[in-house]
């Protein structure tokens, strides 16, 4: 018997095989590769708009650690305008310190000192198309050898 289990979410594809196959009484039965799958999918733009991400807000120091890699942007509330923007690296930290400014990762990207009393934002920026799939997913046929 064959079982085939297709999990998707978050984007992430799972596939696991099941193989039952009745052993010989003191043979070891060899082991055949799993057959090739075969797939087909759909893909559709999903019409959404996607903004960007206050995810800090305040007096700094304010510390924010990028999960996947992205484009992280730095306003300076107080005034009104932006200090900072690039890409930071996944498990990078962006740091907004008084003393020091505008570091992303190990990368000082503003020079400090920050005026005293500033409030300033962490923005991650909307990147990546939204994408919704559909299909099937099964194995080909096994092949005699």
């Amino acid at each position: 018997m064959r079982r085939v289990v297709v999990i998707v979410s978050a984007g992430i594809l799972v596939v696991a095989g099941c193989e039952s196959k009745p052993k010989a009484a003191g043979h070891a039965v060899a082991q055949e590769p799993p057959p090739p799958l075969t797939s087909t999918w759909q893909s559709s733009a999903v019409p959404t708009h996607v903004e960007p991400t206050i995810v800090k807000e305040g007096a700094a120091p304010l510390v924010y650690m990028v999960e996947g890699g992205a484009v992280i942007r730095v306003r300076d509330v107080s005034g009104n305008r932006d200090i900072a923007q690039g890409f930071v690296p996944a498990r990078s930290i962006v740091r907004v310190d008084g003393r020091r400014g505008v570091i992303y990762g190990d990368r000082t990207v503003f020079a400090g000192p920050l005026a005293d009393g500033g409030r300033y934002q962490i923005v991650v920026e909307a990147s990546g198309e939204n994408v919704a799939r559909q299909g099937t997913y099964q194995p080909t046929p096994h092949q005699a050898r």
